[in-house]
């Protein structure tokens, strides 16, 4: 009887546990075919090792794609960390995506404060932008500025851009020291405001020096007392000087000038001196390359004058943008002044597509006035616009050393090879033939065979950095 009952007792207990046991079977089986199912589905690239997204990560992040609009959700590292749980952890220890922070879209102290620790000791770039975010009040950027301050010692690269207060934030750099920063730019293009804003005198900024500094980009004119030290300063670059905003005085920017003997690279675009005095000369002893920037449009027909009284004894390349006959006419005044180029040899003439311009660009007429102020150039690059270039060397002895034409890009590349062909053959028949013809951008249907017999051709890309060129 005892037994008879042990056994029922055993039943009863046994069978919910051989239940619990199925139970407990079926959901492994079944999580591990949903484990299987997700991997076939789940791209291997989500399973890659740490040090191979490691290596996808930099690459990514140095070299972003420009057609990710401006988001913040866009930005490489918030992307990266949200692909998965894997590249999230890959993503957040990788100091190299969190060295770059924007004042403006993380603009909560924390996320400053997140940034900088999982950047850890690497140099930073620190971007602040005022349009981006108009919740940024002036309190709040100076709680983040001077948190940014304190670690001066790591900025790298510094943009400030659309500031209406500029000349106050500057003023917070005077007395700073940067040892690893190596370019700073300023960029007020959305804040034309600015220009009715009148500096407060004040020192020159980071006093407490930056050795590595080599570029600065200007979008406007900043007063001379606001600059840093100069000494190694290698590129330089306005990247507009609007008319209508107040231009220096030639003594200011001869000191500007003056304070740049290791200016290798220089760009402007517009003309940063008002007036200029008969024996005005401004020497730029180590400068290789200039480009030059016309803006003529509706509001502003301003050039660049100052390089009428340039000295540059080693310039090697001089870089035409958007100029047109009557930017020019100067340099068919005997009595007026004239640049003074020697090692010229290398000249770049840029111009808009015939849909973007305001006004026709250079005719034969202006290369061959350039051919007579600087006789000794070797390479000749012309964008865009081909005709009056091929026309001038086809009808003159001009430019007798030309050892290299490059045409790139226009919309009749394919039409002006009658034009190429004509100009080769008569630059032969007269005993001054171009040994190498570079065309870039190159239509499916261009004739090379036209050509063929007079030239070595060879493919080239249109350089992206103005800094790049034949340097």
């Amino acid at each position: 009887m005892a037994q008879q009952s042990l056994n029922r007792y055993i039943k009863t207990f046994t069978s919910p546990l051989k239940l619990v046991t199925l139970w407990d079977t079926k959901h492994d089986c079944r999580h591990l075919k949903c484990k299987r199912l997700r991997n076939e589905r789940v791209p291997p690239i989500s399973r890659l090792p740490v040090e191979v997204l490691c290596m996808i990560f930099e690459i990514v992040y140095l070299e972003p794609d420009p057609y990710w609009p401006d988001l913040p959700l866009t930005w490489t590292e918030i992307t990266l960390s949200h692909v998965s749980a894997h590249w999230r952890r890959t993503a957040l220890h990788m100091p190299l995506l969190w060295s770059r922070i924007f004042v403006g879209w993380t603009h909560a102290a924390a996320s400053t404060e997140a940034y900088l620790k999982r950047s850890g000791r690497r140099p930073l770039s620190i971007i602040i932008n005022f349009v981006a975010k108009a919740a940024l009040t002036r309190p709040k950027f100076r709680a983040i500025w001077h948190r940014l301050m304190r670690e001066m010692s790591r900025w790298r690269f510094l943009e400030i851009a659309n500031d209406e207060d500029l000349y106050g934030t500057l003023a917070f750099l005077e007395d700073a020291s940067a040892p690893l920063l190596e370019e700073i730019e300023i960029n007020n293009e959305e804040y034309d405001a600015l220009m009715d804003v009148e500096p407060t005198p004040r020192r020159t900024i980071l006093r407490g020096g930056a050795p590595r500094l080599k570029s600065i980009d200007c979008w406007g004119l900043i007063p001379r007392n606001f600059w840093p030290p100069l000494s190694g300063l290698t590129m330089l670059q306005f990247t507009y000087l609007p008319e209508e905003w107040p231009s220096l005085q030639y003594a200011e920017f001869a000191s500007l000038v003056n304070a740049l003997p290791a200016l290798t690279h220089l760009s402007v675009e517009g003309e940063p001196v008002s007036e200029y005095p008969r024996d005005a000369k401004l020497v730029f002893p180590s400068l290789l390359v200039l480009r030059m920037t016309g803006t003529h449009g509706e509001e502003s027909d301003h050039v660049p004058r100052f390089w009428l009284y340039a000295t540059a004894p080693l310039l090697s390349t001089l870089h035409l943008l958007q100029y047109h006959d009557s930017d020019i006419q100067e340099l068919r005044n005997p009595y007026g002044p004239h640049p003074v180029f020697p090692s010229l040899a290398s000249l770049i003439t840029e111009e808009l597509d015939w849909s973007e311009r305001m006004s026709p660009g250079f005719s034969a007429e202006a290369f061959e006035t350039l051919a007579t102020a600087f006789p000794s150039i070797k390479h000749l690059m012309v964008m865009n616009e081909h005709d009056p270039a091929l026309t001038m060397l086809s009808v003159t002895d001009r430019w007798p050393d030309t050892m290299l034409v490059s045409l790139w890009g226009g919309t009749n590349l394919d039409m002006d090879i009658f034009k190429i062909q004509k100009m080769l053959r008569t630059r032969i028949a007269r005993g001054r033939p171009i040994p190498k013809l570079c065309i870039a951008n190159r239509p499916p249907t261009f004739p090379m065979f036209f050509v063929r017999n007079y030239v070595a051709l060879e493919l080239i890309k249109k350089p992206v950095n103005w800094g790049d060129f034949f340097c």
